[in-house]
């Protein structure tokens, strides 16, 4: 338990103490405190609701012709799988892929900001204890989201759609 308050003191300090004074920090540290969260989401063991049937979809993959990894149900998810069984990365390598996209459009959205380190602090409890550590492939398709949020706040529509698009790779939700 200690772990996730620790998670969550990363956050929240610069949060409190920075307030709306500052936009963040420099590139470099939002990058290490996001290498943080990815380990902690990539190597988590038996965490989420979800763990064994994630397992299953790793272990379908060992032996699955690269069709039937295409073809699946959510493909970016088993096409993730059938690399990473590949590559004999295990089920730790699949979530620490899905951990540095989910991260990467969390701080991507989060820098957009008026509080980024506010933001991201709400983020902590439960978007990223309960969603990115428990539902995988949810948590890639809110990554995705996130930079689709991102580039429409820029306006750039078909980065948005592009974006958008690869989070419906993982998980059907992101289309909504």
């Amino acid at each position: 338990m200690l772990a996730y308050w620790l998670l969550y003191a990363i956050p929240a300090v610069p949060a409190f103490t920075l307030g709306f004074r500052d936009r963040g920090l420099a590139p470099p540290v939002w990058i290490a405190v996001g290498l943080v969260f990815v380990l902690a989401i990539g190597f988590r063991f038996q965490v989420g609701g979800d763990w064994n049937q994630y397992l299953g979809y790793y272990d379908r993959m060992i032996d699955a012709p690269f069709t039937e990894a295409v073809t699946g149900e959510d493909p970016g998810y088993q096409v993730l799988n059938w690399v990473m069984a590949r590559w004999g990365l295990d089920i730790y390598g699949v979530n620490t892929v899905c951990g540095v996209i989910f991260m990467a459009g969390l701080l991507v959205f989060c820098r957009q900001q008026p509080a980024p380190w506010l933001g991201f602090a709400v983020a902590v409890p439960y978007l990223i204890v309960v969603v990115a550590m428990g539902y995988t492939r949810q948590s890639v398709a809110l990554g995705f989201f996130f930079l689709a949020l991102a580039a429409i706040e820029r306006r750039r529509f078909f980065g948005y759609l592009g974006w958008a698009a690869a989070g419906a790779l993982f998980h059907k939700s992101a289309v909504l």
